[in-house]
C-alpha cells in the first residue's frame, strides 16, 4: 500500500529526522495524544518513575553457568524477549562486581527496556529471575506505585504504540540506541488504577505461569539425573590433553573438541549406566528453510498474513518467543511444506548448538535451516517407552544436549556447525519406564503452563492496543 504525506520544513528541523516513517508515526502519536480520554505523562516525570537508568558501561568479567565466581545472573538484550527473561542462554558475574555494582541491581518489580541493538522489549522482574545485574544495553526503570503499575507499565512497552515510539524515539548509526534521554521523553498512558489492573492482571498471571512451568522443567531434570549412576562432577575434565596422531588420521573430524576428554567421558558414563541409544536411531527429523533477507518484514509493518520466523536468537526458557523481530508472509507455510506439530522439539544446530524449545498449540511459525524439527519415531514410541517430554528433558540438560554435540562440532568461518550425520551419533540414556513417565507428567504440566502464559500475554497486548485505540 502506497503511503504519502506532506511534512514541513520547520517540522523536519525541529524533529532532526529525514525518515518517512518517522513522520507517519509522529502524526500517529499526535493524533493519539490528542484524542485519548485518559492523560500521557514523559516516562521521565516522577508521576511515572522514581528511577530511569541503565546497567554497568565498563568490562566486567563474565563466567559461564557452574564455574567458579559465577554467583549472579547478568542480563544482556538476548534474555529480554515479549515480557519474559531467559534464563537458559546467560552470562554470570562473582558476587563482589554485583556488590558494587549497586545502581544495576535488579528487584522484583523493576521494568526492563532493551534500549541498544534490538530496542524496545520489555518484561517486568519476576520471581524466577533471582538476583540479576544488567549492562548499558539495557534500561531500568522503578514506576511510581501511586500511579501506575509496573505491569500495566510493561505491557504498555509491548503494545504497537509502545514498540513504534521506543523504535522511533531511537537514533544511532550502525546499531539503533535509544538514549535515556530519549527514552525519558516517550510518552506513557496513565489511565486509572482500576482499568490498569485489568490489563496488569493478564500479565502476572502469565508470570506466575512462567514461574511455575520453570520449576517442573527443573523437577524432571532432577528426576532425571537422579535416575543415572553418574554425577558429572566426578567426570575428568583436564585443562590440557593429549591425542595420539594415529586417533586423529583415524577421526573423520580434527577439531580438537572430538577429542575432549571431558565430552569423551560423558558418553562413557552414559554407556556403562546402562540402556542407551543413538538420535540417529530413534528421530524424525526435518530441516528448516532459509526463505532469504528480503523477505523478511519487520514487526512494525506487519499486516494479519504474516507469521513469526523462527531464527536461532528466537528460543527463549525452552520455547520460542511469538513475537520475534522478523516475520514473513504465511503463504511460505504452504511452499515450504514444514511439518510441525504441538509436542515437537526444536534443536538449534548452528551458531548457539544446542538450544532446545517444545511446540506449543499456541505455535505458528517457520524455521530456519539453522533449526533441527525432531519427532520419535515408531522405533523410540514402540520398543522404547520413550517420549518427546523425556527426550526434551534429556537435551535440556547441558551436558547430555549440549556438550555432546559440541564434540561433534565445526566451525566454518566463525559460525559453529552440527551437521546431522554427527547430531545422529550423540547417545541418550534410556531409564525404567516408570520414571520416564514421571517426567513425562512433570513436562506435560510444564507445558500447560508455558500455553496459558502465552495466552495471557497475548490477551494483554491486544486489550492494551484496543485500550489505546491504535
Amino acid at each position: 500500500m502506497l503511503h504519502t504525506n506532506s511534512i514541513e520544513i520547520d517540522l523536519i528541523k525541529k524533529e532532526q529526522r529525514l525518515n518517512p516513517k518517522y513522520f507517519r508515526f509522529y502524526k500517529k502519536r499526535k493524533d493519539l495524544l490528542s484524542n485519548s480520554d485518559f492523560q500521557f505523562y514523559k516516562l521521565g516525570d516522577k508521576f511515572v518513575s522514581r528511577l530511569v537508568t541503565d546497567g554497568e558501561h565498563q568490562a566486567i568479567s563474565l563466567y559461564d553457568e557452574g564455574k567458579a565466581h559465577a554467583d549472579i545472573r547478568y542480563l544482556y538484550v538476548h534474555n529480554i524477549k515479549t515480557g519474559n527473561i531467559d534464563l537458559v542462554d546467560s552470562n554470570y558475574i562473582a558476587i563482589e562486581d554485583h556488590k558494587r555494582l549497586n545502581r544495576c541491581k535488579l528487584n522484583k518489580g523493576n521494568v526492563l527496556l532493551t534500549i541498544v541493538g534490538n530496542i524496545g522489549n520489555s518484561a517486568m522482574v519476576y520471581d524466577y529471575l533471582g538476583e540479576a545485574n544488567i549492562p548499558r544495553n539495557i534500561s531500568k526503570i522503578v514506576v511510581n506505585e501511586k500511579n501506575i503499575l509496573p505491569e500495566f507499565l510493561t505491557v504498555f512497552l509491548l503494545s504497537k504504540f509502545g514498540r513504534e515510539q521506543s523504535y522511533y524515539t531511537s537514533g544511532g548509526n550502525i546499531q539503533g540506541l535509544l538514549s535515556l534521554t530519549k527514552a525519558k521523553s516517550m510518552y506513557i498512558p496513565v489511565p486509572k488504577i482500576n482499568v490498569q489492573n485489568e490489563i496488569g492482571a493478564l500479565y502476572i498471571k502469565a508470570l506466575e505461569c512462567e514461574n511455575k512451568a520453570l520449576k517442573l522443567i527443573h523437577d524432571a531434570q532432577k528426576e532425571l539425573l537422579k535416575n543415572l549412576s553418574f554425577n558429572f562432577k566426578d567426570i575428568k575434565n583436564p585443562k590440557t590433553y593429549q591425542v595420539k596422531y594415529s586417533k586423529i588420521l583415524d577421526s573423520d573430524s580434527w577439531c580438537q573438541a572430538n577429542f575432549n576428554p571431558y565430552y569423551i567421558g560423558i558418553e562413557d558414563a552414559i554407556k556403562h549406566n546402562g540402556d542407551f541409544i543413538d538420535l540417529g536411531t530413534i528421530l524424525d527429523i526435518q530441516k528448516g528453510d532459509e526463505i532469504g533477507s528480503k523477505n523478511y518484514i519487520e514487526p512494525r509493518d506487519a499486516h494479519n498474513n504474516v507469521i513469526p520466523f523462527i531464527r536461532t536468537s528466537n528460543f527463549i526458557n525452552y520455547e520460542i518467543d511469538n513475537y520475534p523481530d522478523t516475520l514473513v508472509e504465511d503463504f511460505f507455510l504452504e511452499s515450504t511444506k514444514q511439518d510441525v506439530k504441538t509436542g515437537d522439539i526444536l534443536y538449534t544446530k548452528d551458531g548457539k548448538i544446542g538450544q532446545v524449545a517444545m511446540v506449543t498449540n499456541e505455535d505458528k511459525f517457520i524455521f530456519c535451516s539453522g533449526i533441527n524439527r525432531l519427532r520419535l519415531n515408531e522405533i523410540a514410541l514402540e520398543k522404547y517407552n520413550l517420549t518427546p517430554e523425556y527426550l526434551f528433558t534429556v537435551l535440556s540438560i547441558k551436558e547430555l544436549g549440549v556438550y555432546q554435540a559440541l564434540r561433534y562440532t565445526v566451525i566454518a568461518a566463525t559460525i559453529p556447525h552440527l551437521k546431522d550425520n554427527r547430531f545422529n551419533r550423540i547417545i541418550i540414556p534410556v531409564i525404567n519406564k516408570k520414571n520416564i513417565e514421571n517426567i513425562t507428567h512433570l513436562v506435560k504440566d510444564s507445558f500447560n503452563y508455558k500455553t496459558q502464559k502465552k495466552q495471557y500475554i497475548k490477551e494483554s497486548i491486544e486489550k492494551m492496543n484496543k485500550l489505546l485505540d491504535y
